[in-house]
């Protein structure tokens, strides 16, 4: 009979009781802390803790925000499916508290709305479905239904759009009513995000997966709405409903501007929109509400009129010169990317006009026009580009100014324009010229943020000392000896100056090695007094430089980028990141070998410098790993020099994250059973790193470090998902619509130790292990403890388990980590067949440590630990003996195991295997316990654990001295009938194991004449014929033992209900054999009228077989 409780009912009802237990503590202890914790729990069980949850908001009052702000929380996880009756539960009750006016306070409201606003995201119809129950045509709305609209069309826009026509039409009914301050702004903020919505579904049109809509329809949807909201609304002068009216018209004006009959309509309220700037209003959404405005405009070709483009400038460029919004970063942003809109739109007319205001003698307004010339050359836009000219042209109006803030924001622009790439037929010579000029003689006047551009003006212009033109040259080493006298202001030249000018005559070689030797002299000389601290910008400067210049050109910027950085380097700690990043960022688009073996080395030259910090940097990329990324990892592993200090980082990043860590893995992270990225990026690291290396001493000198770090590492990542990608700008330029892969923690770090042992060892070693499949084991959850027994198992045979090794993985034994103790407990579970820990004394105290495992309420580790305990046979079989009653017992208890049929298999076979290793020797007492354990386990249902429980069962036959025969030979005829069942039991296995059993127990039922008969068919030698041999036993017990038949009988009925069918048709027909055989006259004990219903019962059964043998039975009595 089965045994077990169900697990899984258990766990349900210790989950309830304790969320129930956390929430009732929501007052005494921290609320952040205890939502973190039945998030957590929510993962694997959903609806268990959601329906706690709907319990206490019908109950709780008190804590009834707090305890939808935990809902919402459950609901924004990776989604389980929820029940229909949860659903529905959630759904009415936060929408009656969403909408209720009485007793439900703002903050309860907020936070039922956001609960339905989380819901949607797996159940966007059912909540949408809600809300439109409470929007009704010519029916006023709640505050709170519109508020939850605008933040469903915020946070699922594309979802909302087949309910546009109907929510339109009910807020078109509606907007007469809407006649207070109170529900215009909700109403507004509804038109704003649901008309950004069609706006996303326009630029969405081709993807769209459901029927078209046509723009017609929406834009006709949407101009009722417009009109109330500008012929209205507009004059009102509550300033939280003006910010909604300006944000919601920015959206509809973009929107409206799609159907050509209505542009007019558009254009009539720029006007008012421009007047905004002088009110008291955030101007920031004015301006973003211009440029969704500007953008349409822009990308479908529709001219702003004459008079509106004027305007629109003159606003925009107020706005940039105004003092106070030059605090506001994000305004400026904004009115920069108009103003760039503009120059798309209207180039020759945006070009005019900025050259009108550096007409203008004011110096804010000519700081503010030149900054914006450079951002548009900056841009590079197709429709300016052409028009350097012009733009050169307006620049020069204004280098006469005297004004350091104008010659500052002039030299902006130079940098700007000799880094934009092609400068001919622009004048940007005579330009950069006479600036470096003005600013050699007028140094003393500027500020000290002079001296800040040196760094970009090198690296613009030294890749030009190996110019095709010599005299191009030349020009360049005399603006380089200007920078240097402009910098020389506060250090001592010396001999720089003599030094550069021989370099100068140099450089008029027509020879190329000749030039580049010439140049990196030059660069040499410069590095004296280069300014470290402009590192960042100088690198970034001849990046752009290498991907612009012509092929020599271009050498040369490498040239001077290797020299810098290694004879200035050692200052540069600062700044390795933003070093890093220029590098990273550039290395798509530098492709050509040589010059990309150029940023390598960069890299490596960092590393011999600041190596901890170029780690760091590194291990701040996102996962996967990119191809550029694995490349400076690999150019790490080359140098012989760095590969072993880079390894030795990374073990210690991977033991120990830094702080850092906090910031890439968040506690979200952590409740999504995502990996921790830093250690995570550190193993894939180790991988490129040591996949590159040439030698394999490195990694063997390294190996006990780098297999207990990568062992940990894999143990931790177990059934983890990938970190929270960490989003960059070179990302979203060069990877914008692609789906990155989401990679297996687990796998990669997998990885990361094939290669370690690939290096460390031979391929035969990896070849064994992928033929064994340890490595598909070892990822998966379910068999990673097998996994590990595996690998460990391939790498006894190679002896590279170290004393390091083992000592390293003792501690986790005890660890918190679940997945930490499966892992070690494996370990030691196969490590314990290595006569290793006998030869290294650290037997006993593991075999101590398996025993408490053993008691672990993880049923894995229960199972390895015990494992563990049975394998001292093979690894110390001498110690067996000495440890005998540790050993028993520790089995014996664990055959007690309610939940786990694997550490219940594992005990036996433990048994099995030090009970033959003990030959027969006295057990004491275990004798006793051990027997009547097992025979707990000859009717259960887990196939090997029958198998399992016969096998030893015929050990202790074997073992039974002369103390405990007869107690032995009690719990045999106890047995016997069950025995004789099991021979045809359904499993051939349980059935093999059985007639061995039986065969070993037959002497201790004492029948000697039955012996011989017993010993006939339970031989192997001949075929076995069960029902011969029940006939056989039958006859014999009728004639010399009737006393046993009534025991007999009884046993043998017990098993019609038996869970096997070949077992209850066995039965049935044994029963039926003894009724045959016997004289039921003097069976007094025999209630035939309960063996017929019993036998009638069993003609009802499901099985054909047992209905046979029943209805058989039944006719032969």
């Amino acid at each position: 009979m089965n045994t077990f409780v169900s697990e899984q009912e258990v766990i349900d009802r210790a989950v309830y009781s304790k969320v129930v237990l956390l929430l009732d503590h929501m007052d005494d202890q921290d609320k952040a802390s205890i939502a973190l914790e039945i998030v957590k729990i929510a993962e694997t069980k959903l609806a268990v803790v959601v329906t706690v949850l709907l319990e206490k908001l019908q109950q709780d009052e008190k804590n009834r925000v707090d305890i939808y702000c935990i809902l919402e929380k459950v609901l924004q996880q990776d989604a389980q499916v929820l029940e229909r009756r949860l659903l529905s539960k959630i759904i009415t009750l936060a929408s009656n508290h969403m909408r209720e006016t009485q007793e439900a306070t703002n903050e309860l409201k907020v936070a039922a709305s956001n609960t339905l606003v989380a819901l949607a995201r797996c159940y966007f119809n059912e909540v949408m479905y809600e809300l439109q129950c409470h929007l009704k045509p010519l029916k006023l709305s709640d505050v709170f239904t519109l508020i939850t609209l605008d933040n469903l069309s915020s946070a699922y826009p594309l979802k909302c759009i087949p309910f546009e026509g109907m929510t339109l039409y009910s807020m078109s009914s509606m907007r007469m009513l809407v006649g207070e301050s109170r529900l215009r702004q909700p109403f507004c903020g509804v038109l704003e995000k649901w008309s950004r919505a069609v706006n996303l579904y326009f630029r969405n049109w081709e993807r769209w997966p459901f029927p078209k809509m046509g723009k017609s329809q929406f834009c006709d949807e949407i101009l009722p709405l417009y009109r109330h909201v500008t012929s209205k609304w507009t004059t009102c002068e509550d300033l939280e409903v003006k910010q909604a009216i300006i944000k919601a018209l920015g959206t509809m004006m973009s929107l409206l501007l799609h159907k050509e009959d209505h542009q007019d309509k558009v254009f009539e309220q720029i006007p008012w929109l421009l007047e905004q700037y002088k009110e008291d209003v955030n101007v920031f959404h004015v301006t973003k509400s211009l440029r969704q405005l500007l953008e349409v405009s822009g990308e479908y070709k529709i001219l702003l009129p004459e008079g509106k483009f004027q305007a629109i400038c003159s606003a925009l460029h107020d706005q940039i010169c105004s003092p106070t919004q030059q605090l506001i970063m994000e305004n400026q942003m904004e009115l920069c990317y108009c103003i760039l809109l503009l120059a798309r739109s209207s180039p020759d007319d945006l070009i005019a006009f900025l050259h009108s205001q550096l007409k203008i003698e004011n110096e804010t307004v000519r700081v503010a026009s030149l900054n914006l010339l450079t951002a548009i050359i900056g841009a590079d836009l197709p429709e300016t580009r052409v028009r350097k000219f012009l733009i050169v042209k307006a620049v020069q109006s204004a280098l006469s100014d005297q004004s350091a803030k104008v010659r500052m924001a002039a030299l902006h622009f130079v940098l700007k324009l000799l880094s934009s790439g092609s400068v001919e037929n622009c004048a940007a010579g005579d330009m950069v010229a006479y600036v470096f000029r003005e600013f050699d003689v007028s140094t003393r006047n500027l500020p000290q943020e002079t001296f800040h551009q040196i760094g970009s003006l090198i690296g613009l212009l030294a890749p030009y000392t190996c110019d095709s033109v010599t005299t191009s040259r030349q020009r360049v080493v005399d603006c380089i000896n200007c920078l240097l006298n402009i910098q020389g202001q506060c250090t001592n030249l010396g001999s720089a100056e003599e030094e550069l000018s021989c370099l100068r005559e140099a450089l008029t070689t027509p020879d190329p090695e000749a030039l580049f030797q010439a140049s990196s002299k030059m660069a040499k000389v410069v590095s004296k007094y280069f300014p470290s601290e402009q590192a960042t910008d100088f690198i970034e400067a001849i990046l752009d430089r290498m991907l612009s210049a012509s092929p020599s050109c271009a050498t040369a910027a490498g040239l001077w980028m290797k020299i810098i950085l290694k004879e200035c380097g050692g200052a540069m700690l600062d700044e390795v990141p933003a070093i890093l990043s220029r590098i990273y960022i550039h290395m798509p688009t530098i492709k050509q070998g040589s010059l990309r073996q150029f940023l390598v080395e960069a890299v490596s030259i960092l590393g011999h410098h600041h190596l901890e910090a170029v780690i760091f940097s590194l291990l701040l990329k996102r996962l996967p790993m990119d191809s550029d990324t694995t490349e400076l990892w690999r150019s790490l592993g080359t140098d012989p020099l760095l590969a072993p200090q880079v390894l030795k980082v990374l073990i210690e990043r991977i033991k120990t994250p830094t702080s850092q860590e906090g910031s890439t893995t968040s506690e979200t992270e952590t409740d999504l059973h995502l990996a921790a990225a830093e250690p995570l990026t550190a193993t894939c690291a180790i991988f490129e790193v040591v996949s590159a290396l040439q030698l394999s001493k490195t990694v063997q000198e390294l190996f006990p470090e780098l297999f207990t770090v990568l062992l940990q590492q894999i143990s931790q990542t177990l059934g983890q998902k990938m970190p929270l990608p960490r989003m960059s700008s070179r990302r979203r330029l060069f990877r914008k619509g692609q789906q990155l892969c989401e990679g297996n923690p687990c796998r990669l770090s997998i990885e990361a130790l094939e290669a370690v042992l690939l290096k460390a060892t031979n391929g035969k070693l990896i070849r064994t292990l992928w033929m064994q499949k340890t490595w598909m084991l070892l990822e998966n959850p379910q068999t990673h403890h097998e996994g590990v027994c595996l690998l460990v198992r391939v790498l006894q045979r190679s002896g590279v388990i170290t004393v390091e090794i083992i000592q390293s993985l003792l501690p986790w034994v005890n660890s918190p980590s679940e997945n930490q103790r499966v892992t070690s407990t494996a370990f030691f579970a196969q490590l314990m067949t290595d006569p290793i820990l006998r030869e290294k004394k650290i037997l006993k105290s593991i075999l101590h440590s398996l025993e408490e495992r053993s008691r672990d309420n993880n049923s894995i580790v229960r199972q390895m630990a015990v494992r563990g305990l049975g394998n001292l046979v093979y690894g110390a079989p001498e110690k067996v003996k000495k440890y005998k009653k540790f050993l028993l017992e520790a089995l014996i208890r664990t055959l007690e195991d309610t939940f786990s049929s694997e550490v219940i298999a594992e005990s036996l076979k433990a048994l099995a295997n030090v009970l033959n290793e003990l030959k027969g020797k006295d057990i004491g007492s275990s004798f006793r316990d051990l027997t009547t354990q097992i025979r707990k386990y000859f009717d259960n249902e887990d196939n090997t654990l029958r198998a399992l429980a016969f096998v030893l069962f015929g050990i202790l036959a074997g073992s039974a001295k002369r103390k405990w025969k007869d107690y032995f030979a009690k719990q045999v005829r106890q047995s016997w009938v069950t025995l004789l069942l099991h021979l045809q039991d359904p499993s051939p296995e349980v059935s093999m194991e059985c007639r061995a059993t039986f065969h070993l127990c037959a002497p201790f039922l004492g029948l000697k004449r039955l012996q011989t008969i017993l010993n006939e068919h339970l031989s192997w030698r001949t075929k076995l014929n069960p029902e011969e041999l029940q006939m056989d036993i039958c006859r014999h017990l009728a004639k010399e033992k009737a006393e046993l038949l009534e025991n007999f009988y009884k046993t043998t009925i017990t098993y019609f209900c038996s869970s096997w069918e070949e077992i209850r048709a066995v039965a049935a027909k044994l029963a039926g054999i003894i009724l045959e055989h016997t004289d039921t006259k003097n069976m007094k004990w025999l209630d035939m009228e309960h063996l017929l219903t019993s036998l009638q019962v069993l003609q009802n059964d499901p099985s054909p077989i047992v209905q046979m043998v029943a209805t058989q039975v039944l006719r032969d009595i």
